[in-house]
């Protein structure tokens, strides 16, 4: 019986005997058919029944809607986030968000800039994947001075199986790569873009992005 038809149970009178029935006799003194004659013991287990069928009713819902709201969560943000101790919560910060390069010569090739990534949040800030907008630009990742794979526009060429983990605190460095040869016509303004994708239910990801002139 579960806890609901319980509670029905605990709250349904209880039936007259039907003809025939067994049935014990009232106490002496007490009129038959009435409450009078019931002692108080009697009563009072009947009520800890109660308040203890309702109490049961109340954990199990508690615990259901914990467990909705957990899964709710989850498919919303499509993966589990990853929690520090006392289960905090992981954020992003990068620093700037626009670099400007100014004049960027052909004949000069590949140039290089840097942005700091840093985790204010509680928790463990994973960065699952980078990527950039155009192949002539490529970002990694620096972390205790150990840079990552370069990775670049998706659909050109193979992209290794990475990820990168800043505890709370913690700082890195996004490297970023832009090569005027690969588009070795173009003259004039240039903007790139690196996306950077994150654990971060409220930030799944962080656009970064480089100004430049390209000349001959």
């Amino acid at each position: 019986m579960n806890p609901q038809e319980r509670w029905n149970d605990a709250l349904t009178p209880e039936k007259e005997p039907t003809e025939g029935a067994l049935s014990t006799p009232p106490p002496d003194g007490a009129s038959e058919g009435t409450g009078e004659g019931r002692s108080p013991k009697g009563r009072t287990v009947g009520i800890a029944l109660i308040l203890a069928v309702v109490v049961g009713i109340g954990i199990g819902y508690s615990l259901y809607s914990l467990r909705a709201e957990r899964v709710s969560g989850l498919a919303s943000t499509g993966r589990e986030v990853d929690r520090g101790l006392g289960g905090g919560m992981p954020a992003i910060v990068v620093a700037p968000l626009l670099r400007d390069l100014g004049e960027v010569s052909v004949q000069g090739g590949t140039v290089t800039t840097f942005f700091t990534v840093r985790n204010p949040g509680d928790g463990v800030l994973v960065i699952t994947d980078m990527e950039t907008s155009c192949m002539c630009t490529e970002v990694a990742l620096i972390v205790d001075g150990v840079e990552g794979p370069r990775l670049g526009m998706r659909g050109h060429g193979p992209r290794p199986e990475w990820s990168a983990r800043l505890n709370p605190g913690e700082e890195a460095t996004l490297k970023v790569y832009y090569d005027p040869t690969v588009h070795e016509e173009l003259r004039g303004p240039v903007t790139r873009v690196v996306r950077v994708h994150t654990n971060v239910p409220t930030r799944p990801y962080v656009d970064i992005l480089i100004d430049l002139v390209q000349t001959d």
